[in-house]
């Protein structure tokens, strides 16, 4: 039996200024320092503190909750959805092939592996897909209908 594949969306910058090098890379990756060592905490809220003295409180939460997604969530084999910031009509579309790795001395600190199989057009997916994909978090679990995930698995399976 195939594992259940989880549907993730990741933004690349707030003006999309990663989207060319993460498909050229074959990566996905958050621009987010937290120092020298990375531990993968067992929940967020060790995150959260382990954060404590790099963020400010406002920012804290939000920083822990995408390098939890990141780092704990995302599974290989899960599908990636990166919404093209030059079209703004298309969301490349891929399949995560590693688990992360962390470089503190790399712009982009957290990458992970990526085989992008192509882009597909947003109308593609139903109203309330869409409306999922529409949050303004820079990496989310997308709420997709049975009826849109039938159209993107059946999608990579074919290229």
């Amino acid at each position: 039996m195939e594992q259940q594949r989880d549907v993730w969306l990741i933004r690349s910058g707030k003006q999309g200024e990663y989207e060319l090098r993460f498909l050229q890379e074959e990566i996905i990756g958050l621009s987010i320092t937290i120092g020298d060592q990375y531990s993968k905490p067992d929940d967020i809220k060790e995150l959260c503190r382990s954060i404590k003295t790099i963020y400010s409180e406002n920012e804290r939460s939000l920083i822990a909750s995408k390098v939890f997604t990141f780092t704990n969530r995302i599974r290989v084999g899960d599908y990636i959805l990166m919404p093209s910031k030059k079209t703004g009509k298309i969301c490349y579309v891929g399949v995560i092939t590693s688990d992360y790795n962390y470089n503190p001395y790399s712009d982009i600190s957290f990458t992970r592996s990526v085989q992008w199989r192509g882009s597909i057009e947003k109308s593609k997916f139903d109203q309330k897909t869409r409306n999922s994909m529409g949050s303004l978090l820079s990496i989310f679990h997308v709420n997709i209908t049975e009826e849109s995930l039938e159209m993107l698995t059946t999608y990579i399976s074919e290229i």
